[in-house]
């Protein structure tokens, strides 16, 4: 099982290599979207098996109480989905996602408004390399999600 796990991850690594040639925002938004669709992946799985897909779109789109990636965090934590550490996590990556998505200027992981956000994430040191602490974190963070094989 822990081979499949790396496997996953190392098809994720590859998958975003490409990223790095792009912009750092393209990076902390396609990272963070892709940890928050895990989170509603891990969030849905929780959920009763015979919810209708009525219900499941009141909930997820639209308006519904979990559109947004701190709904999915606060309520995965609130129900025990999540652990203090992945809920201060991904509070985190959200709040990066956003600084970078939402400003007007062009930001980068080494920027002042940024720095004081990855310092929330786990596994931060001052010697870290910024973007890459962050892709670990969604990384590792999105794979809590992942369908695990029955024991």
């Amino acid at each position: 099982m822990a081979n499949d796990l790396q496997n996953r991850v190392d098809a994720v690594l590859k998958a975003f290599a490409d990223l790095s040639e792009y912009s750092e925002t393209t990076v902390a938004v396609v990272f963070a979207s892709r940890v928050e669709d895990a989170l509603e992946y891990g969030i849905k799985a929780k959920m009763r098996a015979d919810l209708s897909s009525s219900l499941s779109d009141r909930l997820f789109k639209h308006y519904g109480p979990l559109t947004t990636f701190s709904g999915k965090i606060d309520i995965a934590h609130a129900f025990s989905v999540i652990g203090a550490e992945s809920y201060s996590d991904l509070r985190a990556i959200k709040d990066i996602r956003n600084r970078f998505a939402h400003s007007k200027n062009v930001m980068r992981f080494d920027s002042p408004e940024i720095a004081p956000l990855l310092q929330k994430l786990s596994g931060w040191t001052a010697k870290a390399k910024r973007m890459e602490l962050f892709m670990e974190r969604c990384i590792t963070r999105a794979a809590e999600f992942e369908p695990h094989e029955p024991r």
